[in-house]
């Protein structure tokens, strides 16, 4: 599970409106459901986007900073002549399909990925933090 969020998005709204901030959300979810099975992402609110990766922790950490470092290269155009680039911040939780049968344990996750997200963030953004694998 991944929690993705970008970096300094309130700056983006604050300079160009909320109208081209809008924008920049809808491109960065067509991007991320053309990396990602469409049904597998989703957004949690404001600027934070979670989803589900089915590979083990080393391939989906490749994934996550190949989509990361895709990103970060690309121009955004929006309307009113806007072209944008944007960081994000990402949250990495590897757990078992097990865990998952487990009661509370997608709400747990969530949590532990957002923890990590707040890490990658005070590191110094435009990265990926992920701990341990947790074994269920």
């Amino acid at each position: 599970m991944a929690l993705l969020d970008i970096d300094h998005f309130k700056n983006i709204n604050d300079t160009y409106g909320h109208g081209i901030g809008d924008e920049v959300l809808i491109k960065l979810a067509i991007l991320l459901k053309q990396r990602f099975a469409a049904e597998n992402v989703f957004r949690l609110g404001g600027e934070e986007f979670v989803f589900l990766l089915s590979s083990d922790e080393n391939d989906a950490l490749n994934t996550l900073e190949r989509i990361r470092a895709q990103i970060a290269r690309e121009v955004f155009y929006c309307s009113d002549n806007a072209k944008l680039s944007i960081t994000v911040s990402i949250g990495f939780v590897h757990f078992s399909q097990h865990m998952l049968q487990e009661p509370e344990s997608f709400s747990t996750m969530l949590k532990l990925a957002d923890k990590r997200l707040y890490r990658a963030k005070e590191q110094g953004r435009n990265r990926i933090n992920a701990p341990e694998f947790i074994h269920g």
